[in-house]
């Protein structure tokens, strides 16, 4: 058998295998002979130690190391060959021994551990506490982890691994909203992520690819499990530059500038600053109204304190401009109209039309044309006669006379269903989808007007019989007035009267003639015997009766009224806000089948009314391709996140002396700023009143030592319209169930 060490002193050291510490040079095969301490400390100084032989001090370097040395020792008796510390360490049974404590120590722990938890043993693997908003599901990791329903065997596997942050983050999303893709960069899809990509560098057409891809696990930024006050919102800005990689020295070195920011659209209310601070304000103070003197005049701040809100209509612009949204002196909007027809000429190509006002002359206004338009054989008539002349129809074609016969009858029956059928019929006409305001609340007795002045009589009975297929009824003639009564005979008079009980002619009797009192002249009378006449009294002139107001006048507060003038039914404004219009103009503004009349109704009521003049007109949002009219200023939108946030309420102790205007300065006042809400209907396509934000302004507090220049101080990560939380509130009859049942 072949020996693993040679054990005469001569070949090799003995090994010590019990000692716990080994020289630290036995690895390159030149440990000492003596070896460290037992506390591991290297007690080598020099290769031997010389031993004196009476007088001579002689080398006992064993023969495994070389032997005598030919030099010997020194004279002192010192070794010549003196050797520099090591550093021992543990030998291999000493390391064993120490692995073999610590398992054993570990298993025992474990073991104890294991039997002091609940059944699943899984409180050994919390990495510590909640947020105070997840404190509650403390009790119940499968709320965050989905590794907590794989079963105990693969739990801590899973819980240490952390390779189930994607699945994890589904769990978030069960009381987390981010809209439609939370899981990709900003929650925005792809295409949009590319688009704003584009925008923001180059403006150059990015590469395929060149965006930011794949899903992002809520655990990449938000970590859990640091403690009840930790903030889950609060990433360091070396998180943004991973796919943000343009860099800058500071937010005021470098940092990119606010381009149009915050005037990244035209207001939806059309109001020039600048002409009205400069112009209008001066000349109202001159006319002895009080217009603003300050901005929180008309602004105010939102619940929030973010946003600056406008104030109502009545407190901001009533006092100059309410006046010329009532308009007193105007007829108001025409609605419902007779239009004017040749009778005549139609009565000898046609059947006849039946009664029809002789004095109208007046065309289909734009709300007629919309209702007649909903009947298919009125909407082909109104096609054929579309550049007929229809107050001289002598020379005009059977076709022709034919639909303007279609159009007589299809007005006659539109009224003759409204006057029956109120507004249930005039919803039937307009569709179930059209909102009760467009009704306006009109009144019967404006529509029964249209019969009781003897403009169509016989309306009624007319449109039935015409529907029939019966001959119209033959017009009412007015009746006869009646003879004057002959007067009744005078009574004969008493005894009393004259002589012969009648005069002289033999007529009618005269009436007795009171004697006169004693006091009276001497022949009781005048010369003549006759009765003294009575003198008349005194009577002042009888007063001039007042005329009834005037219909458009009477409805100067807003309303109905027929105008005898033009044979037509009108709606006059009532006020700010007028139901009756918004409806109209919102119906209208929307793409439909009868573009041609709804566009006629919106054109008619932007020019009669003052509507647009202020809230301007948008192009909705696609896939719709109607407009949008603005009927209220930015206000602030909860469910909105935008990629940049602001507070006014907390920058307002910072203003100096010109107010607002230290941030918000005034450009010059340009009629560009009106033409371009008349020009188009693109909102990003404006001319504003102020000047760019100066980024200056900002960076005199916004520093590392001063407010502050994280990312997440200015901007949001999840940017979209969602509710971040989720509510759940379900609509269950039956009674919760009882604990225990």
């Amino acid at each position: 058998m072949k020996r693993l060490q040679p054990f005469d002193f001569k070949s090799s050291q003995y090994e010590r295998p019990n000692q716990d510490w080994v020289c630290g040079r036995k690895d390159c095969g030149d440990s000492c002979a003596l070896g460290p301490d037992a506390r591991g400390s290297c007690r080598a100084t020099a290769e031997c130690r010389p031993r004196k032989d009476r007088d001579r001090w002689l080398c006992t370097r064993a023969d495994s190391r070389g032997g005598k040395c030919p030099d010997g020792p020194r004279p002192d008796g010192s070794c010549c060959k003196p050797v520099s510390p090591c550093t021992p360490h543990r030998s291999v049974r000493a390391r064993r021994h120490i692995a073999v404590l610590l398992v054993s120590a570990l298993t025992l722990g474990g073991i104890f551990v294991a039997f002091g938890l609940d059944h699943s043993g899984r409180d050994f693997f919390n990495p510590g506490p909640l947020t105070a908003p997840h404190a509650s599901g403390a009790a119940n990791c499968a709320l965050c982890h989905t590794a907590a329903e794989t079963g105990d065997s693969n739990w801590s596997k899973d819980a240490l691994a952390q390779n189930s942050a994607h699945s994890d983050s589904q769990l978030c999303l069960n009381c987390h909203n981010f809209g439609s893709n939370p899981a990709e960069p900003h929650s925005l899809p792809r295409a949009t992520l590319v688009a704003l990509t584009q925008k923001t560098a180059t403006g150059k057409p990015a590469p395929d690819g060149h965006a930011p891809t794949g899903d992002l696990a809520c655990a990449t930024c938000h970590q859990e499990h640091h403690g009840r006050d930790a903030d889950l919102k609060k990433i360091a800005d070396a998180s943004c530059q991973t796919c943000h990689t343009r860099e800058f020295a500071s937010f005021a070195d470098g940092h990119p500038g606010f381009g149009s920011y915050p005037y990244v659209r035209r207001t939806r209310i059309e109001f020039d600053h600048a002409a009205h601070i400069t112009t209008y304000f001066p000349d109202a103070t001159k006319k002895g109204q009080v217009p603003p003197t300050q901005c929180n005049d008309c602004h105010t701040t939102g619940s929030d304190n973010r946003l600056m809100l406008t104030k109502a209509f009545a407190a901001n612009c009533a006092a100059c401009h309410l006046d010329t949204i009532t308009k007193p002196g105007t007829k108001g909007i025409a609605v419902l109209g007779i239009p004017g027809l040749d009778k005549k000429s139609l009565d000898a190509k046609t059947p006849g039309i039946g009664q029809w006002p002789a004095d109208a002359d007046g065309e289909l206004t734009p709300f007629l044309r919309h209702l007649l338009a909903q009947d298919p054989k009125t909407a082909a008539a109104l096609t054929t006669l579309k550049d007929a002349d229809l107050t001289n129809l002598t020379t005009a074609s059977p076709e022709t006379a034919a639909a303007a016969s279609q159009l007589a009858w299809s007005v006659k029956e539109l009224i003759a269903d409204v006057l029956t059928g109120g507004h249930i019929a005039l919803q039937k006409r307009l569709g179930t989808t059209v909102p009760p305001a467009a009704l306006g609340q009109l009144p019967s007795d404006s529509v029964q007007a249209f019969v009781q002045p003897g403009w169509w009589p016989d309306l009624l009975a007319e449109v039935a019989a015409h529907r029939a297929g019966q001959p119209l009824p033959t017009a009412a003639k007015p009746a006869a007035a009646p003879a004057p009564a002959a007067p009744a005979p005078a009574a004969k008079p008493a005894a009393s009267g004259d002589l012969l009980g009648d005069d002289l002619l033999g007529d009618a009797p005269k009436p007795a003639v009171p004697k006169p009192a004693a006091d009276d002249d001497l022949l009781g009378g005048d010369l003549l015997g006759g009765p003294a006449t009575p003198a008349k009294p005194a009577t002042s002139p009888a007063p001039k009766a007042p005329a009834p107001v005037a219909p458009e006048k009477w409805v100067a507060a807003g309303g109905w009224h027929v105008s005898a003038a033009d044979f037509t039914l009108r709606y006059k404004p009532a006020g700010h806000g007028d139901a009756f219009l918004r409806a109209w103009l919102d119906l209208t503004a929307q793409p439909a089948a009868s573009a041609t009349t709804t566009s006629a109704i919106f054109t008619q009521i932007a020019t009669a009314s003052s509507c647009i003049k202020c809230h301007s007109v948008d192009a909705a949002p696609a896939p719709s391709a109607g407009l949008l009219v603005q009927w209220h200023a930015d206000a602030p939108k909860p469910q909105l996140h935008t990629f940049t946030k602001f507070s006014h309420g907390t920058h307002f102790s910072l203003l100096d002396a010109k107010g607002c205007q230290t941030c918000h300065q005034l450009a010059p006042a340009s009629p560009a700023y009106t033409a371009a809400f008349k020009e188009n209907h693109d909102p990003a396509k404006f001319v504003s009143s102020f000047q760019p934000l100066n980024q200056a302004t900002c960076a005199q507090c916004h520093q590392e030592r001063g407010a502050g220049t994280s990312c997440l101080l200015c901007h949001n990560y999840h940017v979209g319209e969602f509710a971040s939380a989720k509510v759940k509130s379900l609509l269950n009859a039956a009674p919760a169930p009882t604990k225990g049942k």
